[in-house]
């Protein structure tokens, strides 16, 4: 087997002999997670309510408060791998080495077929336990940017338990999920008006957004150079929603609030103000503009935006 020294921080080199590995049982593969297993997910601490948090390419991974604006937060569950949503082809990695626990670490490191120290298993109890060294993800108390350890898996541990948690860029209605928010046309191109289609039809682009809560900006996953915009300076019941450049425009044109609760989607400057089908009913085609809050059926203006 190779040497997974490559895979150890550099403090690490010198030490002789990884720890004997432990028997792993009682776990599984991935299949309690969503069918979309392969999508964007978030993993969080069940009793810090904290995220899992790759620090750089190669560094060590953290938890820190969960932010929907971090993308180092984000992760993709294939197969066994476990892999970091913003450093490029970063796979969460541990090493243990036999009388040295303070040298147990858990990091990302260049994904590699043969590095076993990659493979993880998920349990339904919400151990993740890595199936190399057999110890399981155990978060650093409630402490903020405290380094992830690997430690021997306890049924118990108060902080050994995670949840994962399935991201969705999708913009449904939230009184018929089958239907989003999508560009009208292909392509980045400005002025491209949003409409209500249907969520299974056309490529993801075309209808994955991204929130920025600092900014307020709705961004489009697959290029967060562009923002959903109010066609219009002003706040007159009508203007289109359409796509323009983020860093064009005033920032009341382009930042939004999303409220969970009611699924509105507010202007963060006219809060009176919200996102609204043009018409009644579910059509393809039906244009998204800017309406009073109080106004028009609840199903108008109510989306489900799991982001």
């Amino acid at each position: 087997m190779p040497s997974h020294k490559d895979s150890f921080p550099k403090e690490a080199n010198n030490v002789m002999r990884l720890i004997k590995l432990a028997p792993v049982v009682g776990f599984c593969a991935v299949s309690f997670l969503p069918a979309s297993a392969a999508a964007d997910v978030r993993i969080i601490n069940a009793k810090s309510g904290m995220c899992l948090d790759a620090t750089s390419e190669g560094g060590f991974v953290q938890q820190s408060k969960c932010d929907k604006s971090k993308q180092a937060q984000l992760w993709q569950v294939k197969g066994d791998r476990v892999i970091n949503g913003y450093w490029q082809n970063q796979c969460l990695d541990i090493y243990v080495v036999k009388g040295y626990p303070f040298l147990s670490t858990v990091q990302t490191s260049t994904c590699e077929d043969w590095k076993k120290a990659q493979e993880w298993k998920f349990s339904k109890s919400g151990n993740i336990q890595n199936g190399y060294t057999g110890q399981c993800l155990v978060a650093p108390g409630d402490r903020q940017f405290g380094t992830v350890k690997g430690q021997h898996c306890r049924v118990t541990g108060d902080f050994e338990k995670w949840k994962v948690v399935e991201v969705n860029y999708l913009i449904r209605g939230k009184y018929n999920p089958s239907k989003c928010f999508q560009k009208k046309s292909e392509g980045w191109n400005n002025g491209n008006p949003i409409h209500i289609w249907d969520c299974n039809e056309g490529p993801t682009e075309n209808k994955s957004w991204v929130y920025d809560p600092k900014t307020g900006y709705i961004r489009g996953k697959e290029n967060p150079s562009k923002c959903l915009h109010k066609k219009y300076y002003g706040w007159k019941n009508g203007n289109p929603i359409h796509v323009w450049d983020c860093d064009k425009g005033t920032a009341e044109n382009k930042s939004w609030v999303y409220d969970p609760k009611t699924g509105y989607i507010r202007g963060k400057e006219n809060t009176s103000k919200c996102m609204h089908k043009k018409s009644g009913g579910w059509k393809n085609g039906n244009p998204i503009h800017v309406w009073d809050c109080d106004a028009g059926p609840a199903e108008n203006k109510s989306w489900d935006w799991k982001m």
